[in-house]
């Protein structure tokens, strides 16, 4: 879904072209939020090394441990 710059949220948040993603407490609607994605995009867990990370928390106290 493009917003008011016309650019897709994929584009937007840097998921190129064949990039490997890993989404961490992602929302239930994630992918399709980023829709339409870049052509072979693959989504996987952060201890694969991944291209992209997208964490996602609603805690303030848990952002804190998830870098430590």
């Amino acid at each position: 879904m493009a917003g008011y710059s016309g650019k897709p949220l994929s584009e937007k948040l840097g998921i190129k072209p064949g990039c490997a993603v890993a989404p961490i407490n992602p929302p239930s609607d994630y992918r399709e939020l980023l829709a339409p994605l870049p052509a072979g995009v693959r989504f996987r867990e952060s201890k694969e090394q991944p291209d992209v990370i997208h964490y996602f928390c609603t805690e303030r106290s848990r952002l804190g441990v998830m870098f430590q």
